[in-house]
């Protein structure tokens, strides 16, 4: 009796609770269940602390998993560290979703953490799928880890045979060239030139090889190679080289230029060495580059490279060695920087020396204080990780300190209150970059674009926003990052945004 009563009060209290207190039922599936499809290149990694006791990994830039469920949304269960974790691309029902979820965290680790999630689906089958994209490149690498999967209201299924594929072939194939390449492109007579290329979804059909613009050759079968003739090349000619590869579903994907040399005569090149700025030292004011090169034939010239821009010294022989020349460190940005000395010889054959880091440290003005991103005073909400950013072999070093704060989950926030006149947001601008929108003192928004023109760009950091004169007193900035926006091509920006420093006006 007391037990029926009890139920029927239960009962009764649950009817009575406003709708939408209750939690969605919730299925966890673990990364090892057998109706997950994933492409080729995964590996499993044992951890007591990940849910079911390991986790799915890859690598590959482009590979994929897919879990085929019904219900009304779904969580990705990952894990966040600082290791060597990349950015990711979702998918929904076969549609591009998101471009540049974040799965890297700038220190400790985090278990079991919701990478990203889906609600609202219409009852019913659907499908979900996240896929290595890498596009930070070397600083966060091109780890994609899987967890587990929770599903909202439903549960795993099996595909139908009829079903279309989860994701349509969009990746272009990866492509690279082997040789000749650096230090090993001076050529003469016959040259072979070979290559590599992927493609994670699809085969590659076949790779074309060219010099410039112009087409030299061809190969549909791995290895891929080609032989040239360049005995009627005039000797000193050069010409840039590159692959482009060609997968089933008709992407193509090219490889990065290289240039090569075309000689008939001295084919050996200077030996060069920079032996000033040392290696981590701190510099200001106008400093002096110094280098040393050698060569049987005579040096040429000599030029210096401060973040691939020349300072240059001419000279007529190595006896005039140490080379030097002046840079002023003023027109740089505080903060971590790389040069390299080049030196070419009579037979116009160049050399050069490795990347040094040195850095810039110029007080600034006394009317400004800098602010360093990881200053306790900015607050963060949402998902923000302090990456290191200080290896100059893995990525160009665009900061003022060796860590950028950054993120790519959308209503992520950072907020600084400060005394003042006036405020500055420094941050860089790249392909994968969003949108963010900047208040001061809570009133209206203005929309910052950090989204870049191409792949490739990745501009050093600047002030993105500046305030406009304030009355001296306390203020606040804040900083809203916005979800991936479409631009006037109809692509997908991304949605990474970056705080390297803010600079307050006394």
């Amino acid at each position: 009796m007391y037990k029926s009563a009890f139920a029927f009060l239960f009962v009764l209290l649950l009817s009575m609770m406003p709708v939408g207190t209750l939690d969605a039922a919730t299925v966890r599936i673990e990364e090892s269940h057998p109706s997950i499809v994933r492409s080729a290149e995964w590996f499993a990694v044992s951890d007591s602390s990940v849910s079911g006791g390991r986790v799915g990994v890859t690598k590959r830039i482009g590979a994929w998993a897919t879990i085929y469920f019904t219900g009304t949304g779904i969580k990705w269960i990952g894990y966040n560290c600082s290791c060597a974790q990349g950015m990711a691309r979702v998918w929904v029902d076969g549609k591009l979703v998101n471009v540049s979820v974040q799965t890297w965290k700038g220190t400790g680790t985090t278990p079991q953490v919701e990478m990203y999630s889906v609600s609202g689906l219409a009852p019913g089958k659907h499908s979900f799928t996240v896929q290595a994209s890498g596009f930070m490149g070397n600083a966060y690498g091109d780890y994609l880890v899987v967890d587990a999967f929770d599903i909202e209201n439903g549960d795993v299924r099996m595909p139908d045979a009829q079903e279309p594929a989860a994701m349509q072939d969009d990746w272009p194939p990866v492509a690279r060239l082997t040789s000749p390449l650096y230090p090993d492109n001076i050529v003469t007579g016959m040259v072979t030139l070979t290559a590599e290329a992927s493609d994670t979804l699809t085969a590659v059909t076949r790779v074309r090889f060219f010099a410039g613009d112009t087409l030299i050759g061809e190969d549909t079968t791995a290895p891929y190679a080609i032989t040239r003739d360049t005995s009627a090349i005039p000797g000193g000619s050069s010409y840039l080289i590159r692959v482009l590869a060609f997968d089933a579903a008709g992407n193509s994907g090219s490889s990065p230029y290289s240039e090569v040399t075309v000689r008939h005569g001295d084919q050996t090149r200077p030996v060069v060495t920079l032996t000033s700025p040392a290696v981590g030292s701190t510099v200001s004011g106008t400093i002096e580059l110094a280098g040393a090169a050698s060569d049987e034939s005579g040096i040429a010239n000599v030029q210096f490279l401060v973040e691939y821009h020349a300072y240059s010294v001419e000279t007529i022989n190595d006896s005039t060695a140490p080379y030097t020349a002046t840079l002023d460190t003023t027109g740089l940005h505080d903060g971590n920087h790389i040069v390299q000395v080049t030196a070419q010889d009579g037979a116009r054959n160049d050399g050069r020396s490795g990347w040094t880091m040195f850095k810039v440290d110029n007080s600034v003005t006394a009317s400004m204080t800098r602010i360093d991103n990881s200053n306790p005073g900015i607050v963060y909400t949402g998902s923000w990780g302090g990456t290191n950013v200080i290896d100059p072999a893995a990525y160009e070093p665009r900061w003022h300190w060796a860590t950028v704060a950054a993120t790519g989950s959308a209503g992520s926030t950072a907020s600084y209150t400060f005394e003042g006149t006036g405020i500055r947001w420094l941050a860089g601008r790249c392909w994968e970059c969003g949108v963010a929108d900047v208040s001061l003192d809570g009133g209206p928004a203005q929309r910052i674009d950090l989204h870049g023109s191409d792949f490739s760009v990745r501009d050093p950091s600047r002030a993105v926003y500046s305030s406009s004169v304030l009355p001296y007193g306390t203020h606040t900035l804040k900083i809203t990052v916005l979800p991936a926006q479409i631009d006037g091509r109809s692509q997908i920006y991304g949605s990474l945004v970056t705080l390297d420093a803010l600079e307050v006006l006394k």
